[in-house]
């Protein structure tokens, strides 16, 4: 999941540059004549030639071409739509998945029984129900290849979100 949030903070990062970018970019599209920009702005060939190395003039390249302009403006305007609704999905994948995924510790009184919990989180003061064998489902697919469970550092690590490998043998 670490990778994950690099990745998000990172396209966050290249988001925000091209939000900056954006008046500029709508002002020199709205400016930009049809069929450009070229290599040079504000360069014209000598009477007869075309500027362009395919050989065409500005009205055959219109004829020809799709305007690069209008294109790019199409093409932005289709990203904003679909980062939008990606932002909107993810979003709501993150709320439906963002409780508390694991079972709040129970109130204490006299009929506690710690057999009533994994007895491998309970060494950690935490309180998932058993799946089987005594173990929770994340404990008991998680134990060491002799049967062990979980060590107290990879349980606190799960407990705090962090994706812990599967060492069971067979898996």
């Amino acid at each position: 999941m670490a990778t994950h949030q690099r990745r998000l903070k990172d396209s966050i990062h290249l988001l925000i540059l091209a939000t900056h970018r954006i008046p500029l970019v709508s002002i020199n599209l709205d400016n930009a004549a049809p069929g450009f920009p070229t290599s040079v702005i504000g360069a014209s060939p000598p009477s007869g030639q075309s500027a362009e190395p395919d050989g065409l003039n500005m009205v055959e390249r219109l004829a020809t071409r799709p305007d690069p302009a209008l294109e790019a403006e199409r093409r932005i305007k289709s990203l904003v739509g679909r980062i939008e609704s990606t932002i909107d999905e993810l979003e709501r994948l993150t709320a439906v998945w963002c409780y508390a995924a694991h079972t709040p510790a129970p109130t204490p009184d006299k009929d506690f029984d710690p057999g009533d919990w994994c007895r491998s989180c309970v060494r950690i003061q935490k309180f998932e129900p058993p799946y089987r064998d005594g173990a929770c489902r994340w404990c008991y697919e998680h134990r060491h290849p002799d049967g062990s469970m979980p060590t107290i550092a990879e349980l606190n690590a799960h407990h705090l979100g962090v994706r812990v490998p599967t060492k069971a043998a067979g898996r």
